[in-house]
């Protein structure tokens, strides 16, 4: 028996000739929580709707608890399906909402009045269980969806851009709210989304998504400190790009000769003589002033600012490189000595090659 929950082998979907899932392989263990990340198109959803049953396979097999799951019809599936627009029937009570599912399940009736109870009680709406979803503001509509489909305890909850619809502040409620139902019940979870942010805070692993194929499935932290393409150091977060050619490597650390001679750590496809990219984030470059002196071993290159932009917490610097590219470095507002940094001010940004990626040319490509 798979010592996994769910396993896609291969897992490919056409449509009248355009491939919109190319040979997916991801295994997901019991209580994981896992993020589909990836822009529009890229095939995220489309693969959860795979596994839900609301698309067939074109090739390769799903299996579910070491069975296959293709043969089954969704509501023999026993999983659970939270939409974006949460699909509440408007006619029902929130009561009969939650109950929907059992009462297709034949669940007796004594048993579907506790379940529907504790759901309400577990989602924190015991009182709202005679209202209309009209009468629910958009959170509450959300947290009825959530109690929907769990009330029936299916192995596998399935999110597909579940939080889309609501404000930031309400949005960001809700993702603690998720979280909190993840770590109390233990349910296995697979969420999609567009947004980098939310699936860098949810996600006990996240698997992004690029033309219809899986570029990196890794922890949040791995993601963001050791992206294996440009496009996932370019998707997750923000990220400088400077490019040239490696003119060494020592002890897992590149060399690269651009517009000037930086370091960074050397990903696995490098080799000397070979075009590659260093991947920086704003927040690990240091900022001063044209003729002060960076710190010791770390690199560095030159430029003028062109943009400030003020962000309450931390400021943005924008720079134009005597090499023609643009850096972008963000400094928290308590960095005393910027000050005096304007707007064709020369300045001098500098990062330690711990605190770099070198990305070769092969990085590019979907694993």
């Amino acid at each position: 028996m798979s010592k996994f929950l769910l396993e896609l082998d291969k897992v490919s979907k056409r449509f009248a000739g355009t491939v919109a899932v190319d040979d997916v392989s991801l295994s997901v263990s019991e209580g994981e929580f896992v993020t589909f990340l990836g822009p529009s198109g890229s095939g995220k959803t489309t693969t959860l709707m795979m596994i839900a049953g609301f698309l067939k396979l074109s090739s390769g097999r799903i299996m579910l608890a070491g069975k296959p799951l293709d043969p089954l019809p969704p509501y023999n599936r026993n999983i659970g399906m939270v939409f974006q627009h949460y699909a509440l029937f408007p006619h029902m009570t929130v009561e009969k909402n939650i109950a929907f599912p059992l009462e297709m399940r034949k669940t007796a009736r004594d048993d579907v009045k506790k379940r529907v109870a504790d759901v309400l009680q577990l989602v924190g709406l015991p009182q709202h269980g005679a209202r209309y979803p009209k009468q629910l503001s958009g959170g509450q509509q959300q947290r009825v969806a959530l109690a929907r489909a769990m009330v029936f305890q299916p192995r596998i909850l399935l999110m597909d851009e579940p939080l889309g619809a609501l404000d930031k502040k309400l949005r960001e409620q809700m993702q603690i709210e998720i979280m909190r139902l993840h770590r109390d019940l233990g349910i296995t979870i697979l969420y999609v989304t567009h947004d980098q942010e939310e699936a860098l805070v949810m996600s006990e692993r996240i698997a992004v998504f690029n033309d219809g194929g899986l570029e990196q499935v890794d922890s949040p932290n791995e993601l963001y400190e050791n992206p294996r393409s440009r496009f996932v150091a370019d998707f997750v977060g923000e990220t400088n790009f400077l490019e040239g050619r490696v003119v060494s490597l020592d002890a897992g650390v590149a060399a690269i000769e651009g517009g000037g001679v930086f370091a960074g750590r050397a990903g696995d496809d490098l080799a000397a003589g070979a075009q590659a990219t260093v991947a920086i984030r704003p927040e690990r470059l240091q900022v001063c002033r044209k003729g002060e002196t960076p710190v010791q071993g770390h690199s560095s290159v030159d430029g003028a600012v062109s943009d400030i932009v003020y962000l309450g917490r931390s400021r943005k610097y924008i720079a134009r490189l005597d090499s023609g590219e643009e850096l972008v470095a963000l400094v928290q507002a308590n960095v005393r000595g910027l000050d005096e940094i304007e707007i064709g001010s020369r300045v001098t940004f500098s990062w330690h090659p711990n605190d770099a990626k070198v990305l070769g040319e092969k990085s590019d490509g979907k694993s």
